[in-house]
């Protein structure tokens, strides 16, 4: 089931960090808004984003069994 890839991985995995760093950081009612960072975090090294599943978007790419490339 994964639907997470590469760049895609690497994009949450870069933004993930800042936020977190405001989750631990910033005393005001914006923390929470690093919440958004725990989230980020479980995606890319999950590579499992349940809003794409329901949305039908796949950015991971597969080898099918004949030698392509499927998406």
């Amino acid at each position: 089931m994964r639907n997470v890839g590469g760049i895609d991985r690497l994009f949450r995995l870069i933004l993930s960090f800042p936020l977190l760093f405001i989750l631990c950081y910033v005393d005001s009612n914006w923390r929470y808004i690093g919440l958004i960072g725990l989230v980020f975090l479980f995606n890319a090294l999950t590579r499992i984003c349940f809003i794409n599943h329901i949305l039908g978007i796949n950015s991971c790419t597969m080898k099918d069994g004949k030698g392509g490339v499927t998406r």
